[in-house]
């Protein structure tokens, strides 16, 4: 459908963002190729907008979504996936702290489900995604491992206790990154 609306000049006025991506035709592959990898894949909605839009710079992605109505889960997503895909490509070299940078950053703590999604947008259709996708998967279940509440309870003030969470999780990741 996009290479049609290409074809026929439409694209650059539905969508510019997306038209864009042809200036360097390589991009325009990727992102072509990573939302037929979502759709074969069988990825909702908000992974295959985030798929289409990742190589976009974030206030692209903003316009487009504000332009188009997009859902704001699908905005949110497609953000995320603008600003962090590099990172989760790359997760299998990432150390300790970046890993907890990357969850912090997305709020795998509290959206699980949606640190899911935007895995799948940002390497959707990547050929060295496995790798990626196998370390982040050791990563954050070593991260959710950490009992929050636990260290909550063992806090003698309130102040420490998100100190203490991090550090945690820090330490839970270290573990797993020496394991790999």
């Amino acid at each position: 459908m996009f290479e049609v609306l290409r074809e026929c000049g439409a694209l650059k006025h539905v969508v510019p963002e997306v038209d864009a991506l042809w200036d360097e035709p390589e991009a325009a592959v990727t992102a072509m190729g990573a939302l037929d990898a979502c759709a074969q894949s069988g990825a909702g909605l908000a992974a295959r907008f985030a798929a289409l839009t990742r190589l976009l710079e974030p206030l692209a992605v903003e316009s487009v979504s504000a332009r188009l109505r997009v859902p704001s889960d699908c905005r949110e997503l497609a953000q995320l996936a603008a600003r962090h895909a590099n990172a989760i490509a790359d997760a299998a070299e990432l150390d300790a702290p970046t890993l907890l940078e990357l969850f912090n950053a997305v709020d795998l703590w509290r959206r699980p489900e949606r640190f899911a999604d935007l895995v799948e947008a940002a390497l959707a259709g990547e050929s060295a995604g496995a790798a990626a996708r196998a370390s982040l998967a050791r990563a954050r279940a070593a991260a959710l491992s950490v009992n929050a509440g636990e260290i909550a309870k063992s806090a003698r003030n309130p102040g420490e206790i998100p100190k203490k969470v991090a550090a945690a999780r820090l330490a839970a990741l270290a573990g797993t990154i020496k394991n790999i």
